[in-house]
């Protein structure tokens, strides 16, 4: 984490872009395998978000293609400048939400690009739509999420 942290100051010269103790709220949390799920935006692949994929532990338990984030990061290139640091501030709480789970016991955070499918077509209510959006989602999944 201190190397991400580093690394993320070193990219523009911000280093004071951690402002909270606690992590943001995370976008789901599923009970049963416990895991999170995120909706990444254009907005998370940025230069800062590229920075920190980089540094990732090689051996670390990830839910989602760090080298697909990462070529996203790189066709994207998103920049937030509002706040100054507002980058390097989301790409450190996502590291977080994908980093610290798994040390509490948690499976891997597994994220989506939001812009991939129309997320939000799928009825909550019903049967079909979760069935529909399980389904959608077993292909995301790590085996040992599944």
């Amino acid at each position: 984490m201190r190397q991400i942290r580093t690394a993320l100051g070193d990219l523009r010269g911000h280093r004071n872009f951690i402002k909270s103790a606690q992590v943001p709220p995370c976008d789901y949390f599923l009970t049963d395998p416990p895991f999170i799920l995120e909706f990444d935006e254009s907005q998370h692949f940025s230069r800062p978000r590229l920075v920190a994929l980089h540094n990732y532990p090689e051996n670390t338990p990830i839910g989602f293609s760090i080298s697909r984030w990462r070529d996203f990061c790189r066709e994207i290139d998103a920049r937030d400048d509002e706040p100054f640091d507002r980058d390097e501030r989301r790409a450190w709480y996502d590291t977080l939400r994908d980093l610290v789970p798994t040390i509490h016991g948690f499976r891997p955070t597994v994220r989506v690009h939001a812009e991939e499918f129309p997320w939000c077509s799928l009825d909550a209510d019903s049967a079909h739509g979760l069935e529909r959006f399980w389904t959608l989602l077993q292909g995301r999944l790590p085996d040992r999420i599944r």
